[in-house]
């Protein structure tokens, strides 16, 4: 999910209380919240408001962050003049991607006035695959990256069979050390940690 919306995301995922007062397993547990609430979505109709958002709230927060993946999708393929049913289908097609995120919250550790927290990461090579398969058609000529109507189909269609396919390979894992800071007695993953752990969900 692109950085863009990565500030909106972190501050929408706070968890309050004094420093005194957060342990941290009140911080392992907000992270695991906060990486189901950034790439998968909750699915229960109850929600614990103590994380700043309510249930409605958390469905459009990942909505919304489909949204910015799909534009993302449409430059990093060089999509032009795209339409709506193709950004509604990159979207869906994303938000079940990311149902395979693969990832590991180990426990936090305090440190000073923050906290630390290792995420392991097993980044989806669905994106890099298909990147694969569309230029070696284009160096085939099997398809004209000119023609927008003939050359968006192509890659939003198989793009959807990728992910229907049900097959996920992933690459070798990565450790990324989050930090979780306070301000105004309100902590969150920071915006750079939350940066860091973006890069290696899905590679690109």
């Amino acid at each position: 999910m692109k950085n863009k919306f990565l500030g909106l995301l972190v501050s929408m995922l706070l968890l309050a209380g004094c420093s005194a007062g957060i342990s941290e397993t009140d911080i392992t547990e907000m992270t695991k919240y906060s990486m189901v609430q950034i790439y998968q979505g909750h699915t229960e109709s109850t929600f614990e408001d103590k994380y700043g958002a309510t249930f409605e709230e958390s469905l459009q927060i990942t909505q919304a962050g489909m949204e910015v993946e799909a534009d993302f999708f449409s430059r990093y393929f060089e999509l032009e003049e795209l339409s709506q049913e193709h950004l509604d289908r990159i979207v869906a097609a994303y938000t079940e991607l990311y149902k395979h995120a693969k990832y590991n919250v180990e426990d936090a550790v305090k440190a000073g006035e923050e906290f630390v927290i290792y995420v392991e990461l097993s980044p989806i090579l669905t994106i890099i695959e298909l990147s694969d398969e569309i230029v070696g058609m284009i160096l085939a000529e099997e398809v004209d990256v000119y023609d927008n109507p003939v050359y968006n189909e192509l890659v939003v269609s198989k793009f959807e069979e990728a992910v229907a396919s049900g097959v996920v390979n992933y690459g070798e894992s990565v450790r990324v050390l989050a930090s979780v800071t306070a301000v105004d007695n309100m902590y969150s993953i920071t915006q750079d940690s939350i940066m860091e752990i973006d890069e290696f969900v899905i590679s690109y």
